[in-house]
């Protein structure tokens, strides 16, 4: 079922030009990409088995842990600049 036309019309479409071999060999990928997608059309996926809301995916997600993090303090003390509690970068732009 190669399509010829098919392939000129995607190309053209995205500027990009196929002649001789390169046009046979595009359309021998998209046929068996077609083929591909008429067998993922065949897998029977239940909704139950993969909600489709993000409610019933939620316990999917793990719990939320609070952790203390490194004090402000510690952290600027391993930078060369500092201003007030913020690391300070020299100005790459004006």
């Amino acid at each position: 079922m190669k399509d010829l036309k098919l392939i000129d019309h995607l190309a053209a479409l995205s500027r990009l030009s196929f002649e001789g071999e390169e046009k046979e060999r595009m359309a021998n990928d998209m046929e068996s990409i077609m083929k591909l997608m008429d067998t993922i059309t065949e897998v029977e996926i239940s909704e139950a088995d993969y909600p489709l809301t993000a409610e019933g995916g939620m316990e999917l997600l793990r719990e939320d842990e609070i952790k203390a993090s490194t004090p402000v303090e510690e952290i600027l003390s391993n930078t060369k600049g500092k201003l007030y509690h913020f690391i300070a970068v020299q100005k790459l732009m004006d």
